[in-house]
């Protein structure tokens, strides 16, 4: 009797282990998190993006391709995947044909524009700059079709078009309580609320988007283990009560 109750124990040991034990990213279920007005405040103050290390980028001058890094302005375009382009160092510095090594980290891309148009209108008549970042990313993770690394190539980048090129949600996708983590903090989000200001909520390089998984899905991923499991408790107090009246 007492081995058939070892076993019995045992038993609801594994299957309470296996409900238990069904992954979720703690990473995000623990993080700190701010509403979501706070999130539309941080909106509103995010600032343009300033130019930093390993930034990599492509100079464009209208209509002179030769002096130009991976000119967007070419009907020959050549860029990242050809190598045409460019990293700004550790100190903010980049190499560019004509100029030299010219500081423009710190700079806004607009900054940065106006500045190489005024040092190449030494060379240029009336010169037009384009300065194009290639490594924004953002990161998106959780119940989507397709997780991983995003590249983006501007700074207005909404939440809606994010998710489409992750392929979409998943089934199991809870949309009240996507989590937007930025800059070390993590803002939660319902996508399900009808805000038209949602639709104008943009991310930003560097920002994590998780879309968490809803309850219901640990009970349908355990199903397959469970059920042989639960047969066997079954079998195993069936055994035990017979053993007993006999």
């Amino acid at each position: 009797m007492k081995r058939y109750a070892y076993v019995f124990v045992v038993a609801m040991v594994m299957l309470c282990g296996m409900h238990s034990c069904t992954s979720t990213n703690k990473l995000f279920e623990k993080s700190c998190t701010e509403n979501y007005e706070a999130l539309l405040g941080a909106e509103a103050r995010l600032k343009p993006h300033r130019l930093k290390y390993n930034d990599k980028i492509t100079v464009s001058i209208w209509n002179h391709e030769k002096i130009s890094i991976g000119s967007l302005y070419s009907v020959f375009n050549s860029n990242e995947s050809f190598g045409k382009w460019i990293l700004i160092d550790s100190c903010g510095m980049v190499s560019l044909p004509k100029l030299g090594a010219v500081e423009i980290g710190g700079l806004t891309i607009d900054e940065a524009e106006r500045f190489l148009e005024s040092s190449y209108s030494e060379f240029i008549i009336a010169p037009i700059v384009n300065i194009k970042v290639l490594n924004w990313e953002v990161t998106i993770l959780g119940e989507v079709n397709s997780v991983g690394n995003y590249l983006i190539d501007k700074e207005a980048n909404s939440i809606i078009e994010m998710i489409g090129k992750a392929e979409g949600f998943t089934t199991h996708s809870n949309l009240k309580k996507v989590k937007l983590v930025r800059q070390g903090i993590s803002y939660q989000i319902d996508l399900t609320e009808n805000d038209p200001r949602l639709y104008k909520l943009n991310l930003a390089d560097g920002d994590i988007l998780f879309v968490p998984q809803k309850r219901s899905k640990k009970v349908t991923e355990n199903v397959p283990i469970l059920i042989p499991i639960s047969s066997l408790i079954t079998a195993l107090a069936i055994g035990f009560t017979l053993f007993q009246t006999n």
